[in-house]
């Protein structure tokens, strides 16, 4: 657009059809509560008619104490907007394999504090979410298995890659798993 398509003209016309009624609503808001300065993503309309994902940062102005419009500034987020949808879309992925796995999987900090466990490592282990916060993953390792786990846990602190390797874990009611 250049600037003589845009001044005098309402805001709407650079919407996509289905942002319309959502941003007089937000605009509406604004102005009745005297919100001086916000920002929101919009799908927004190219001149083309192509669409793009618009952040809007706009702000009330006023003239001798009241208020008589208000002014923005847009800028293209698309990019932003689409890296944000693909890392919700791999975390989803990466969640519903890692919930749905019927292997235990567990995630625990260099000093062993659980920081993650699945569903299936908490039925197998018998534990509740709760109880595993106060877990340490060596409370829950087999005393035979504690020193071989001890030194693969050493070499994967050191960054050193170790895939393949067996523990036997001991569950709540006391029973040994591998």
């Amino acid at each position: 657009y250049t600037p003589e398509e845009i001044i005098g003209e309402r805001f709407p016309i650079f919407l996509a059809e289905d942002e319309i009624l959502i941003a007089e609503e937000v605009f509406r808001k604004a102005i009745e509560n005297e919100i001086t300065d916000e920002t929101h993503i919009f799908t927004m309309k190219h001149r083309n008619g192509s669409h793009f994902f618009g952040e809007l940062r706009s702000s009330v102005i006023y003239k001798n104490g009241k208020i008589i419009g208000t002014q923005g500034i847009v800028r293209d987020v698309s990019e932003r907007v689409e890296a944000e949808k693909t890392i919700r879309e791999s975390e989803d992925l990466y969640r519903n394999l890692v919930e749905g796995s019927h292997d235990i999987i567990q995630s625990v900090t260099p000093n062993g504090d659980y920081v993650m466990v699945n569903r299936a490592w908490l039925e197998k282990m018998e534990y509740s979410q709760e109880e595993v916060k106060s877990l340490n993953v060596f409370d829950v390792i087999h005393p035979d298995s504690i020193e071989h786990c001890m030194e693969i846990f050493k070499k994967i602190m050191r960054g050193e890659s170790e895939y393949n390797f067996e523990a036997a874990f001991l569950t709540k009611s006391g029973k040994t798993i591998l």
